[in-house]
C-alpha cells in the first residue's frame, strides 16, 4: 500500500486523537534502510529534527554534508529547513540519514502542522487520496 495515502490518513488521525487528547508533541525514531524510508516520509508529514542534533547523533554523515547543506541551504536550522523547497526534497532523499529524534510539534499553528496541511493538500490537488 505504499504510496497510496494510507500512512498519511493514518497519522492525520493520531494528530487529531493527540491534539484532543492535550498531548504536547509525538516522537519517533525516522529510520533509514532497505525498505525503509522514515527518514524522509515523517518529515513529508512534518517531523523535524535540528541539524545540531544530527551532527551529534551522525557525526560522520554530518562531516560529510555539512559543507553541502551550508552552501545550498544557508541558514537552515533543522531537516524542514532543508526540506521547504522540491530541489531540498530531492536532495534529502537522496542524502538524508535517519533521525533518532524527530518530533511532531502538534501545538496550534505549528510548522509541523503546516507541513502536514500543505502536504495533504498537495496531495488531493493532485487527485490523491490521503
Amino acid at each position: 500500500m505504499t504510496g497510496q495515502g494510507l500512512g498519511a490518513q493514518v497519522f492525520s488521525k493520531q494528530v487529531e486523537n493527540c491534539i484532543a487528547h492535550g498531548m504536547s508533541d509525538i516522537r519517533t525514531y525516522a529510520a533509514r534502510g532497505v525498505g525503509v524510508n522514515g527518514y524522509y516520509t515523517w518529515p513529508r508529514f512534518g517531523y523535524d529534527e535540528t541539524l545540531t542534533k544530527l551532527a551529534l547523533e551522525k557525526t560522520a554523515w554530518w562531516e560529510q554534508n555539512q559543507s553541502y547543506i551550508e552552501q545550498n541551504f544557508p541558514g537552515a536550522k533543522s531537516v524542514l529547513d532543508i526540506m521547504i523547497t522540491k530541489e531540498g526534497r530531492d536532495w534529502w532523499k537522496q542524502n538524508g540519514t535517519e533521525m533518532a529524534s524527530a518530533r511532531f510539534d502538534l501545538s496550534n499553528g505549528s510548522r509541523s502542522r503546516r507541513v502536514l496541511e500543505a502536504y495533504l493538500a498537495e496531495r488531493a490537488a493532485r487527485g490523491e487520496s490521503a
